[in-house]
C-alpha cells in the first residue's frame, strides 16, 4: 500500500508541475539574430523556396555553412503568415552530427536521446528533444542514410496553425451541409 501511494504522489506531482518547469536553459529567442515572429519582409537576403503545409520555406543567401567546428548541409527557415515560425538544419555524416549534438548540449543542457520511428526511411531513428516554453529543438540522426536534422519549433506559430486549421474545417464542414440543398 505504501509503495502505491508514494507511485500515486510522484505521479500526481509530475501531473501538475507547470510545463515551464520542465523548461531548458538558455532557451533561444530566435536564430542567428533573427527572432521568432519576425516578418519575412524585415530579413534581408532570403531566397524563396517553396510552400509545404501551409508554411512558406527560405534559405538565406550567403548563410554560413558552419556551426562551431560542424559542417552544415543547409538551413532551411519556416515562415508562417510571413512570420518565422521555425526552422531546419540539415547535417551529413556521424561525424559533423556529433559536433552538433556537443553544441547543443553545451547551449541547451544535456538531454537523454529516445528511438523514435523515421516515416522517410522506415528506420529507427535517435532523438534528442528539448521542450521550453516557447520553442521545441529536436535534434534527430538516422543511421541508414547518415543524415542528422535540427528542428527548431516556434511554439505560438504552432498554435496559429492548429488554430487556423480548425477554422478551416469548420469552414468545410459549414459548406458541405449548404451543398447538401443542391442535392
Amino acid at each position: 500500500m505504501g509503495k502505491r501511494f508514494n507511485i500515486m504522489v510522484i505521479c500526481l506531482t509530475l501531473l501538475f508541475t507547470p510545463v515551464s518547469s520542465f523548461s531548458f536553459n538558455n532557451e533561444p529567442d530566435g536564430f542567428r539574430g533573427i527572432k521568432w515572429g519576425t516578418h519575412i519582409s524585415k530579413i534581408k537576403n532570403m531566397v524563396f523556396g517553396f510552400t509545404w503545409e501551409g508554411k512558406k520555406l527560405y534559405s538565406r543567401q550567403g548563410e554560413k555553412k558552419k556551426i562551431g567546428d560542424a559542417d552544415i548541409d543547409g538551413i532551411s527557415y519556416e515562415f508562417y503568415n510571413d512570420k518565422l515560425s521555425g526552422l531546419t538544419i540539415a547535417i551529413k555524416g556521424y561525424s559533423d552530427f556529433n559536433k552538433i549534438r556537443a553544441t547543443l548540449f553545451h547551449a541547451y543542457g544535456t538531454v537523454k536521446y529516445k528511438n523514435g520511428f523515421s516515416e522517410n526511411s522506415g528506420t529507427v531513428v535517435d532523438i534528442y528533444r528539448w521542450v521550453g516554453e516557447k520553442v521545441i529543438i529536436e535534434l534527430e540522426y538516422e543511421e541508414s542514410i547518415e543524415l542528422g536534422t535540427v528542428y527548431y519549433t516556434y511554439l505560438p506559430s504552432l498554435d496559429e496553425r492548429k488554430k487556423d486549421l480548425e477554422k478551416s474545417k469548420r469552414e468545410i464542414i459549414e459548406r458541405s451541409k449548404q451543398g447538401v440543398k443542391d442535392l
